[in-house]
């Protein structure tokens, strides 16, 4: 009878210290995009890209960089010029007649000097990761990131304020950084139906959103998921995410980095009682109260 009483009072002991543990448990999702795993490149053929399709000519001063040659074409823009990088563009594309036409005299290169250059040269110098471990790569060769900054900077005095101008825009724009993403389950619970909504980098040069994602790698070893690549966007769908359990995916984007706070995320708790452990207690709370038992009543006798 005593034995009998013993195993309700585990059993109920073991019931409220299971319950106890299993509200205090919480469930965590954990994003990471450390600095010192970026990479950034700048690839040759997207600096020509650039020119060709807004349709600016290649001074021949850049042939070492910009290796290929295309036919010459020009666009339109709009009447519009403002301290923006997009309306500047717009602007340029234009011939010099149209220019003089649309707006009497061909000023721009005061605009550039004044704002254009020392804006941009300044979003170049600033976008330093950690020195010793991000790397940039520039046609087949590779420098470190603030080398491509010096790269362009000797490139000032041989080009005039508009060509400079348009080869530190086609430099900025044609920046690819690889971020290593780390997801991991850091609570107490398996995660199911994982969904991750991650914005593209906001362009100042296009003044938007669109495109700035490239492209998504993940190892084959890691949990399975699926991706959708938007305009603006990247969803990311993860089944399941046991707890503990990482998953790597490089991500990379054109001309800005990743923004972490803007990455939203939301999943579902597997919330479950692990009854390996239920079984422990129940057999180490057994012991210690007929140990406790037998020393009392040994104790009254």
């Amino acid at each position: 009878m005593e034995i009998l009483q013993l195993g309700i009072y585990a059993i109920t002991i073991t019931g409220f210290l299971i319950g106890l543990d299993f509200f205090c448990k919480k469930s965590s999702l954990d994003i990471e995009i450390p600095d010192h795993l970026q990479m950034v490149r700048v690839y040759q053929k997207d600096l020509y890209q650039f020119y060709v399709d807004n349709g600016f000519k290649i001074p021949e001063k850049l042939n070492s960089v910009i290796q290929y040659h295309h036919k010459e074409e020009r666009g339109t823009g709009e009447n519009i010029i403002s301290s923006s990088h997009k309306t500047f563009l717009e602007f340029l594309r234009l011939e010099k007649s149209k220019r003089e036409e649309t707006y009497g005299i061909d000023d721009i290169a005061i605009l550039i000097s004044n704002w254009g250059i020392k804006d941009i040269e300044s979003r170049l110098n600033n976008f330093t990761a950690d020195k010793q471990h991000s790397r940039a790569y520039i046609l087949s060769s590779f420098f470190m990131w603030e080398d491509i900054s010096d790269l362009s900077v000797n490139y000032r005095k041989e080009l005039t304020s508009e060509e400079y101008y348009i080869f530190l825009i086609a430099i900025m724009r044609s920046r690819i950084i690889e971020h290593t993403v780390i997801i991991e389950n850091e609570g107490d619970f398996d995660l199911k139906d994982i969904r991750l909504a991650i914005p593209s980098p906001y362009s100042e040069i296009t003044e938007t959103r669109n495109g700035n994602i490239v492209n998504l790698e993940a190892e084959t070893y890691q949990p399975l998921y699926t991706y959708e690549l938007k305009s603006d966007s990247l969803a990311i769908k993860i089944p399941k995410l046991a707890k503990g359990e990482r998953m790597f995916a490089k991500i990379y984007t054109r001309e800005n980095k990743l923004n972490k706070d803007e990455i939203s995320y939301d999943y579902t708790p597997v919330k479950t009682i692990d009854r390996k452990q239920s079984i422990i207690w129940f057999v180490v709370i057994l012991i210690l109260l007929f140990s406790l038992c037998s020393f009392l009543k040994f104790k009254l006798e």
